[in-house]
């Protein structure tokens, strides 16, 4: 008997140290970066809410933090009408990890055009990583975390 409890115990660390995403959740993710990837880039600050739990969290690349969806999107709007105004982002995954069976690390690439200093000079394409933790909630694939790490600093000069 204790053999077999022995067994089944090393199965089960196997099973949950070996978790895999189903392709349905590795498309249903990728569609999600996609798009919020889109929302963040046209202004859609609904949209943009939709994709994330009510208990979000992020560290800009600008590295102001903000929990909760609605201070989430109230820093996204600040910053849209600031720094980001008139950007557009592109996030080309890099990997997604599978936690456990409905909880993903996705990392990405971000790439930002369009930033402009406040003389209107052209700043360049900005880089860095952008790291967003994802839930499945009740079969939707939503953004609980994000953590933006820029190359180089994004600051905004006042």
């Amino acid at each position: 008997m204790f053999k077999v409890f022995v067994l089944m115990a090393v199965m089960c660390v196997a099973v949950q140290a070996d978790v895999a995403g189903t392709p349905a959740d590795e498309r249903a993710i990728r569609d999600l970066v996609r798009a919020r990837e889109s929302a963040w880039s046209t202004d859609d600050a609904d949209r943009y809410r939709d994709l994330m739990t009510e208990s979000v969290d992020i560290i800009s690349a600008t590295g102001k933090s903000a929990s909760g969806r609605d201070a989430v999107i109230a820093l996204y709007s600040e910053q849209r009408h600031g720094i980001y105004k008139g950007a557009i982002t592109a996030t080309p995954i890099e990997s997604i990890r599978f936690l456990r069976a409905d909880v993903a690390l996705v990392n990405t690439i971000f790439h930002l055009t369009g930033l402009r200093a406040p003389d209107g000079t052209p700043m360049g394409e900005r880089k860095g990583r952008l790291l967003l933790i994802v839930v499945n909630e009740h079969g939707r694939w939503l953004i609980a975390a994000m953590r933006g790490i820029p190359e180089a600093p994004i600051v905004s000069q006042k």
